[in-house]
């Protein structure tokens, strides 16, 4: 698999100055001026908001802090609040879990064992529905990321090869420059 684009802040090693140019024009084609704003009502939830300008520093870290960016970024920081408040509610139903068998001796075992399968079940729901937010926020990480890295593949790597007219490749390919069948595109000849 080829290694993914990287924009050109983070390139190393040799470009030509063509190169750079190009990528640098792509990037800039590619890009917006309007700069991510949280959705209306946004600091009403704390939490979400929380993640949110995290984020938000993150990516204009990186300069992708894009409006367009910006309504697929609060869905993920609202699932990653919500996923939040389902591991407080799942570790309340360890702890609770946790008591019960210590108070196992103090109960007849018919309760007991009612007690222990209610809260086991509440446990497994809570569970479910945190790996259900778990797989919602991978889905949106990669989907962001796909984006982000779409948009990096999107930018050229190399200027364009240079198009030789029908007749000049014909000419070269006479003086021994091209091949006949180049199709008018300057390749060097094997030896």
């Amino acid at each position: 698999m080829a290694n993914p684009s990287k924009p050109l802040a983070l390139l190393q090693g040799h470009r030509t100055k063509a190169e750079l140019e190009t990528r640098a024009a792509g990037e800039k084609a590619l890009t917006t001026s309007v700069k991510m704003e949280p959705p209306e009502g946004a600091a009403k939830n704390k939490e979400a908001f929380a993640h949110w300008t995290r984020i938000r520093e993150v990516l204009a870290g990186v300069g992708l802090d894009e409006a367009f960016y910006e309504h697929v970024v609060w869905r993920y920081c609202v699932l990653l609040a919500e996923y939040d408040e389902l591991a407080g509610e799942r570790q309340r139903r360890a702890d609770d879990l946790e008591q019960l068998r210590a108070c196992e001796g103090e109960m007849e075992a018919r309760q007991y064992y009612k007690a222990l399968e209610a809260l086991g079940k509440a446990l497994d729901a809570t569970e479910r529905k945190a790996a259900k937010k778990r797989d919602q926020l991978l889905a949106i990480e990669k989907e962001n990321l796909m984006t982000v890295q779409g948009k990096l593949r999107a930018i050229p790597k190399r200027p364009e090869e240079k198009k030789l007219s029908p007749m000049e490749a014909f000419v070269r390919g006479r003086a021994g420059g091209l091949p006949h069948d180049a199709g008018g595109v300057e390749r060097p000849r094997k030896p």
